[in-house]
């Protein structure tokens, strides 16, 4: 199989792995019929006085058909969520350009040689004001590091997306694997079904064989699960740290007092602006 993890790095790529996956697992159905025709073949010529050998292949075949459409049922359903891995690449990407890069651009305009005023502002409003966006001096969080601390849950949320993508990716490539190995089963066994004789043992052969990884993809299976369950657990974790944390302001984000921001001008009668932020 094609370097299946390369595969995981665009649409079109991740589209070409779902298309490779399910071509190998078609050609192991066609030979697991291929496996079964032959073997009809052979019974028919099989004499009325081996019915108990016919009868036990027969069960042989049954066997090996219900357990393939296990394996081709399991693999569909999981090829449904084949696109994650580079929706959460493209999501956690969303988190740095939409959230954390723009936060460090207000965190640099509102830093201190940043609101400092021409002339030096001094007084309790003052005191207050710098304190609400730069941080009190008895430790209470201002405003930076309320905005910081966002920033930095951001860069966290952003590496458990990619966590999850990579955990996922990696699953796919496990499954495209399996499936390759079970084409690579059932081709022997059908080349092995065509001398006749060969058919009976062969379904057998296939069919422990198809058992075997129909086990292993479910085992596959819960294995992701429990890796998903402990990233989505850490993902669940930042909902606390946003809504009561120590970094932002009397432990949480500070409610607006006006709908919109400004540079804090101030008008008098004559219309101009006599003070405002710096900026």
């Amino acid at each position: 199989m094609a370097d299946i993890t390369a595969k995981l790095l665009s649409p079109t790529a991740v589209s070409e792995l779902g298309i490779e996956i399910s071509a190998n697992l078609q050609k192991g159905v066609e030979s697991v019929n291929k496996i079964i025709h032959e073997g009809n073949k052979f019974l028919e010529k099989a004499p009325d006085w081996l019915d108990w050998v016919i009868e036990t292949h027969i069960k042989a075949f049954e066997n090996l058909r219900d357990v393939v459409e296990k394996i081709v049922k399991k693999v569909n359903e999981i090829l449904e969520g084949l696109a994650f891995p580079i929706m959460a690449f493209l999501l956690a990407d969303d988190w740095i350009d939409l959230i954390k890069n723009p936060i460090n651009k207000v965190i640099g305009s509102i830093s201190d040689d940043n609101s400092k005023i021409d002339q030096f502002w001094q007084g309790p409003a003052a005191f207050a004001y710098k304190a609400a966006v730069m941080g009190a001096p008895n430790g209470q969080a201002g405003q930076t590091t309320a905005l910081s601390e966002v920033a930095t849950i951001a860069e966290d949320i952003k590496e458990r997306l990619w966590a999850l993508a990579g955990i996922v990716g990696g699953f796919y490539v496990a499954l495209g694997v399996l499936v390759q190995q079970w084409l690579a089963a059932m081709t022997a066994s059908a080349a092995a079904a065509t001398t006749g004789a060969g058919a009976p043992p062969a379904a057998a052969a296939a069919g422990a064989s198809s058992g075997v990884t129909f086990t292993a993809i479910i085992g596959l299976i819960a294995a992701l699960g429990a890796l998903i369950s402990k990233q989505t657990q850490m993902l669940t974790d930042y909902d606390g740290k946003i809504s009561a944390n120590p970094a932002f302001p009397e432990g949480r984000w500070p409610r607006a007092t006006v709908a919109s921001m400004s540079d804090g001008s101030m008008k008098d009668k004559d219309g101009s602006s006599d003070w405002r932020l710096r900026t």
